[in-house]
């Protein structure tokens, strides 16, 4: 399964020498749009394809720059979206049906999954173990991966940056650097959470299994 979330802004940095405040749960961002995909690595197919918008409480705020990078405003959540404990049901639902669960730049996403969960663990006292998705120990228990295509990708794509003072590293590639690198082209919409999870299985797949998911796919 690979899976991507869309959200209101990035997730705030602690600096826990500074003597300030640690954010409250609502200081971080939400979700406004979560997209999934499961393949099956031996018939050779997408066997569920999951994109919703969700929708966000009146006084949640979507700032003008992330709108811009994603396309997704107040409008569409309000119209097109589903409660965020239904997605997340669903998500669950997902990754415990797999072996291996994939994203670019894992660590976001990941988090980003588990700040919905604890928002909302009120609505979600029915399913007990949504709360130890990405745990490890759980993930060894039931024979679950977790993959960043991102990380998988950084000697692949061996890209450098340099500092104003000269220093050089390898910079983690973007998914459509990645992508690039791979199938020579940049697929469109990249910024749309489906656009992105299907450009990441591609990636994935050709990276691990050598397999070419049918461009139409993407």
């Amino acid at each position: 399964m690979a899976y991507d979330t869309e959200t209101s802004g990035l997730i705030p940095k602690i600096d826990r020498s500074s003597g300030l405040p640690f954010p409250s749960i609502n200081d971080y961002p939400f979700i406004l749009q979560l997209s999934f995909v499961v393949y099956d690595v031996n018939k050779k197919c997408i066997v569920q394809k999951y994109n919703e918008y969700i929708r966000i409480a009146d006084d949640v705020v979507i700032p003008p720059k992330a709108s811009e990078i994603n396309g997704i405003t107040k409008q569409i959540c309000n119209l097109r979206g589903i409660p965020i404990e239904r997605a997340l049901a669903d998500f669950h639902e997902a990754y415990m049906s797999v072996d291996r669960v994939v994203a670019h730049n894992i660590a976001f996403d990941r988090k980003m999954i588990e700040i919905e969960v604890l928002r909302n663990m009120h609505l979600l006292r029915r399913i007990p173990t949504i709360t130890m998705m990405f745990n490890d120990t759980f993930n060894d228990v039931n024979n679950i991966e977790t993959v960043c295509t991102m990380n998988r990708g950084k000697d692949i794509c061996n890209l450098y940056i340099t500092n104003e003072k000269g220093g050089r590293w390898k910079k983690s590639p973007k998914l459509s650097e990645l992508h690039f690198r791979l199938f020579d082209y940049v697929p469109m919409d990249l910024h749309d959470a489906l656009v992105d999870t299907m450009a990441c299985m591609r990636c994935y797949l050709k990276l691990t299994l050598g397999i070419d998911m049918p461009l139409e796919n993407v």
